[in-house]
């Protein structure tokens, strides 16, 4: 568990007992874990991108220095980024200007993620 900051941030990962989990690195932002069941393992983390903007970079580079460490091996990643990958993923308000977003884009470049696509409401807080 990574304790919120006043009301807001904060991380917790629960599983199964019959799941054995063993945390390689935690921060206010990112749980980092090894998860194994059932003889198949994988990387997972957990993210919460920090609200204030200019201090996602930190997130970023360390995402980065995980995945040289990962050698190959399958890492699923989720949470909430708090940053978009373009204007694409959202719905009203001011245009994100592309330079606002170009660290994250390379970060996705950098760890070699692929973005699962939604199959239900884009949206999280929609409620479904």
């Amino acid at each position: 568990m990574v304790p919120p900051s006043g009301l807001s941030g904060g991380l917790v990962v629960l599983w199964k007992s019959s799941v054995n989990v063993s945390i390689s690195f935690n921060s206010p932002n990112l749980v980092d874990c090894y998860v194994q069941s059932n003889e198949v393992g994988l990387n997972l983390s957990f993210v919460y991108g920090h609200p204030n903007p200019s201090h996602r970079n930190n997130l970023w580079e360390r995402l980065e220095r995980l995945a040289n460490n990962k050698n190959g091996q399958p890492w699923f990643i989720l949470g909430d980024f708090n940053e978009l990958l373009g204007n694409h993923e959202k719905k009203g308000g001011r245009i994100k200007p592309k330079a606002s977003i170009m660290q994250m884009r390379q970060m996705v470049r950098t760890c070699d993620f692929s973005d699962l696509k939604s199959t239900s409401d884009r949206f999280s807080w929609v409620g479904k």
